[in-house]
């Protein structure tokens, strides 16, 4: 899938939601996804049995990680919550590249206007 092909599949998502993604591909037991996350709150995830590597493809924010969840609930092997209490905020930007590895509480964070469009890649652990 060409750059354009992906900035377009972007565009056509709603881009009120605080997350919304269309695959890229998918390659067992990878799944290669871009997202785009808009500038409304997010929630807080772990996600227990895999690793999430991330690069920021349009816009900027924040990702905070570790700390504690506050409010939350389990859904398989994922929790989730209303934030992160005590995480640390890295700033990101066009270009960045970062993983969060599996079992570490992360959320998005302040987003700019237009919010923060993402590839996302899921490696199990």
């Amino acid at each position: 899938m060409s750059a354009a092909d992906i900035t377009a599949g972007l565009r056509k998502l709603p881009q009120d939601r605080a997350d919304i993604s269309m695959r890229i591909f998918q390659i067992p037991p990878y799944n290669v996804n871009a997202a785009h996350r808009a500038p409304v709150t997010q929630i807080a995830n772990v996600h227990d049995t895999q690793a999430e590597l991330f690069m920021v493809l349009e816009g900027t924010g924040s990702i905070v990680w570790g700390g504690k969840i506050v409010g939350a609930t389990r859904t398989g092997t994922n929790l989730a919550g209303k934030t992160l209490e005590n995480g640390t905020t890295q700033k990101l930007a066009k270009g960045d590249f970062f993983i969060v590895p599996a079992g570490l509480p992360h959320m998005f964070a302040d987003l700019a206007p237009g919010g923060l469009s993402v590839m996302q890649v899921y490696l199990p652990k």
